[in-house]
């Protein structure tokens, strides 16, 4: 019930105010980052599409599901905004304790369903570039098995982060998870471009035709491994080291980081399918060549010099 003669303490109301600016700031700089995913999705699932490998079903498989699980990710946040408004609303009228409010049990499911989406979908891209690995490996289970391990070791304390925690996570154990992420793209990042610098130095061997061919393409491979790997993790560093700052300009600056989070896990992946397909497409790859593009790994280079480096 409402009371005309309620005043509002000043301090709360500036707080409330406070985290509610940096929820919109963070799903507005989500739903911008969304639109470039989305597009950058779609330039990827043409090019794609009309050329499907037995390799690249499970790669279109896992970019779909990244679309959908960003767009539901996305969605939550723009619906759990809506109730910490509302939340306002009522506490202008009244005070009531925000633990203690009907809409704090639906927010706080929204927020663990988000944080279990994340968890999700950053096991998924995980396992997407682990699968990569495992390709450009020539199949071999014992060089991603350290990898994998630390992929489950990171994504089991976020799951459990957002069931029981609910949202709210230690400095220590928000550390715990970003680092174990940090450290399995740092590795599986390594792999990948330490197999495609080998590869390159045995196509070398080859005529000067081969040189000339795949010279451009492994560079490329080797730019966009690098180049996605240190987005990824200087983002992961930047989210852990602003985690302690809860109010003012820090609050705002890891709200945008947290928004960048969600989106780059999608983004990176995607991104660097755009550009594999944009040089395929240019004819930087055989015209019969099954790999279609320096991301996939399937035939970077000459058959006799991937058997001559396993």
């Amino acid at each position: 019930m409402s009371n005309t003669n309620y005043t509002i303490d000043a301090v709360r109301f500036d707080f409330v105010c406070e985290q509610f600016f940096g929820l919109m700031i963070e799903t507005s700089a989500s739903f911008i980052l969304y639109g470039f995913y989305v597009h950058y999705f779609f330039s990827t699932i043409r090019p794609l599409s009309r050329r499907i490998t037995k390799a690249q079903i499970p790669l279109l498989i896992a970019i779909w599901v990244m679309l959908l699980l960003g767009t539901t990710h996305t969605i939550l946040g723009f619906t759990r905004d809506i109730l910490y408004f509302r939340y306002i609303q009522k506490l202008v009228r009244a005070y009531i304790p925000w633990s203690e409010d009907p809409l704090f049990r639906k927010y706080n499911i929204l927020a663990m369903t988000q944080n279990i989406l994340f968890a999700a979908n950053n096991l998924l891209t995980d396992t997407f570039l682990l699968y990569r690995c495992y390709l450009i490996w020539n199949c071999r289970v014992r060089v991603i098995l350290i990898p994998g391990m630390l992929m489950i070791a990171a994504f089991v304390p976020g799951l459990l982060q957002s069931l029981v925690l609910n949202y709210h996570f230690s400095l220590l154990e928000s550390l715990s998870t970003f680092l174990m992420a940090t450290v399995t793209n740092v590795l599986l990042t390594g792999l990948i471009a330490g197999r495609v610098w080998w590869m390159k130095h045995e196509v070398s061997h080859y005529t000067e035709t081969y040189d000339s061919v795949f010279r451009t393409r492994y560079g490329t491979a080797m730019k966009i491994i690098l180049e996605s790997g240190a987005l990824y993790c200087v983002t992961s560093i930047l989210l852990t080291a602003t985690t302690p700052l809860t109010t003012g300009a820090g609050w705002y600056f890891h709200s945008i980081l947290f928004a960048l989070g969600w989106q780059i896990v999608n983004i990176i992946p995607t991104v660097a399918l755009v550009r594999g397909t944009q040089h395929s497409e240019d004819g930087e790859s055989s015209p019969g060549e099954e790999g279609d593009h320096p991301l996939v790994f399937v035939n970077l280079g000459p058959r006799s010099a991937n058997a001559n480096s396993t």
